[in-house]
Parts: structure tokens; sequence; C-alpha cells
């Protein structure tokens, strides 16, 4: 009798053990048998259901760990298999990406500027931006002077984590993604006094303005070589001149000093 309740016991544990756990994102436990790990979603039979019936299924973004009953571990960080999620947080895994760009404004152009933009990548979510521009200005008739002067600009930009990217070829560029950037835009440029000017002797006035503002946009990326960046921008903006547009951003009014601007550019990678 002894006996028989030993074996009981061996064979009760035993099964105990051979159960696979799946722990969710709430840290509750789940006692089963997985059947199948897939990319975004594993499939498992809850204990002591009918393993002939079709399987449960469960997105990985729900789950923190899975326990096999071998003793394996498969670890999730939103989402991901953890391992694949450091290696795509990793600067090696972009190695053969092109990590620099440069980009053209394409909106600036009708408006009475050319302006650029540098981007380079620091690491996978990060990179910085640095742009300037000419103002060549649209004079407002034949008599009066256009616009001269320039535009400097530079910010940080921080895009969705990695887990947003898809895993295989260029989907997974080191520089495409959703994001937002902080920055920092001054304008100088002369524009013509029409109320002082003579035929004969040019009056200017010298405006700048300066503006802190969060960019919130989107850039795609194809095959390693081009690039489209588009985005809106609003902040705080400050300028010498009553109100209007500063080629890079408009500016409301000295009583509201809001900042505005929407981008649209183009651009090609190297390096």
């Amino acid at each position: 009798m002894k006996v028989i309740l030993v074996s009981i016991l061996i064979a009760l544990s035993l099964n105990v053990f051979s159960q696979d756990l799946i722990i969710d994102t709430k840290q509750d436990t789940i006692y089963c048998k997985v059947v199948d790990i897939q990319k975004k979603t594993v499939f498992y039979f809850p204990e002591n259901s009918d393993t002939t019936a079709q399987a449960y299924r469960m997105l990985t973004k729900m789950i923190r760990k899975i326990v096999l009953s071998n003793g394996e571990e498969v670890v999730y960080v939103n989402g991901m298999d953890k391992v694949y999620y450091q290696g795509i947080n990793s600067v090696d895994f972009y190695d053969d990406l092109h990590k620099n760009a440069i980009k053209l404004h394409l909106m600036s152009l009708p408006t009475g500027s050319i302006a650029f933009t540098y981007e380079r990548s620091i690491k996978p979510g990060m990179s910085i931006e640095l742009g300037g521009g000419y103002i060549y200005g649209i004079g407002d008739s034949s008599s009066v002077s256009r616009d001269k002067g320039y535009i400097i600009r530079g910010g940080v930009k921080l895009m969705r984590p990695p887990k947003y990217y898809e895993k295989k070829g260029a989907y997974a560029h080191i520089l495409k993604g959703v994001y937002i950037k902080p920055e920092v835009i001054f304008n100088s440029f002369q524009r013509e006094n029409v109320g002082l000017s003579t035929p004969s002797l040019k009056v200017w006035d010298y405006v700048s303005s300066t503006s802190i503002v969060l960019n919130m946009g989107k850039q795609v990326v194809y095959n390693d070589i081009l690039l489209i960046d588009w985005y809106g921008f609003i902040g705080y903006g400050r300028s010498n001149y009553p109100n209007g547009y500063f080629y890079s951003n408009a500016i409301l009014s000295s009583d509201m000093p809001v900042s505005l601007g929407l981008g649209f550019r183009i651009g090609f990678l190297f390096l």
C-alpha cells in the first residue's frame, strides 16, 4: 500500500513539474502546456483542459515570462523576446545601415528661403539634427527689395523605441519612426523699411526671432538611401518684429508669443 502511495505521489510530482508556466504582465500565473511560441503570439492549453480542442492564445505583449517544463525561460520586454530586444537596442544591430542624412526643406523654397538639415543617429531611438538656411525673401513689388538673412536650428530627436520596428530588412532602419523633437530655432534677416526708404536710399530693419518648440513628426526610410520626413511644431517664440512669418516659423504676436510651423523634407542617407 505504501509503495502505491509513493508511486502516486511521484507521478503527481512529475506531472506538476512537467507543466509550463505563463506569467503575464500583471504577475498572474497560468499553469498550462505551451504548444507553440510565435513572434507575437503564444498558443497553450490550460491545466486540465481538453488538449483535443482548439488551443488558447495570448499576445506576447501581455506576457512577462514563460517557464517551460525543462526549466528553459523565455523573457519578454515590450512584447519581444528579451534577447532580440537587447539586440535591436544595440548599435551593433545597425552596423550595416547608414546613420547620417542630409535633408532639404521642400516647403521653404516657395516661401523665400532654402534650408537643409543634417541628421546623425547617436543610438537607437535618438539622433541629433542641425539645420541652416539662407533667406532670399520675396519682394512685395519691383520697388521693394527682398529680405536677406539666415536660419539656424538644432534639436534632439527622440523616436519610438525599437519595438515599433519590424525585424526584416529596411523596415528596421535606425532613422525610421514616429518622433518628438525639442528644438531651438533662430532667424535673422534684414527687411526694407518701406516707410522710410527712398528711391535713392534704402533703409533696413534688422529682424530676428528665437523659438523653443516641440516637433511631432514621422520619418520613413526607403532602401537605406532615401527618406521622407514630415512634421509640425508648436512652442514659445519671441521677435523684435511685431508678428508674422519668419521663414521657418510663424509667431502669432508679442501678446501671444506662440511659435508654429509645418515642414516636409526629403533627404538622402550616407555613411
